[in-house]
């Protein structure tokens, strides 16, 4: 019962030339599969960031005109993809987010208007004001934001009267 050592020169040693040629082409697949895959998520959390750092700043802008007591306004610029922040600066959208919808959205949530805006922010002049005691100076309306993936996933921010600011994402048939 001894066990045999075979050289490198053995010809049953190793692997074969297709043996290698199907484990790359495999692993390839696996990576392309994976990279779009991550291309996808990454794209989607950009644009969930993006939304939620907006409903802050306009939380934060809110509660700074309440404590101030005086009205505050954050103008938004869709051709530019920035909004300015009373105190902070411009803040500009990341790479590949717009603000504006793709053509399969539908009804804008709790709003009043039943058009989607062309550029993507109903307020009166793309400026939400809030008074010193919180409210919007109007009957309110919707920031949206898109991003570039094939699924064209968009999220929406709305804020009332009474100066509550709300996300919603679209599902693809209906706002969540």
């Amino acid at each position: 019962m001894f066990l045999r050592r075979t050289s490198s020169l053995d010809s049953n040693s190793g692997y074969t030339l297709v043996e290698l040629l199907v484990v790359m082409g495999i692993s390839g697949m696996l990576v392309v599969l994976g990279t779009s895959d991550f291309s996808v998520q990454t794209s989607r959390q950009r644009l969930r960031r993006t939304s939620h750092q907006i409903v802050s700043d306009l939380r934060l802008i809110r509660q700074k005109a309440i404590t101030e007591g005086e009205t505050l306004s954050i103008q938004f610029s869709p051709k530019a993809k920035k909004y300015d922040l009373p105190g902070h600066g411009p803040k500009i959208l990341p790479h590949k987010i717009l603000f504006g919808t793709p053509d399969n959205i539908g009804k804008i949530p709790s709003g009043k208007k039943k058009k989607l805006p062309k550029d993507g922010v109903s307020f009166d002049q793309n400026k939400v004001t809030f008074q010193p005691n919180g409210t919007y100076a109007g009957v309110g309306g919707s920031i949206y934001l898109t991003n570039d993936s094939p699924q064209g996933e968009t999220m929406a921010i709305t804020v009332n009267m009474t100066g509550r600011v709300k996300l919603y994402k679209w599902g693809g048939n209906a706002w969540q």
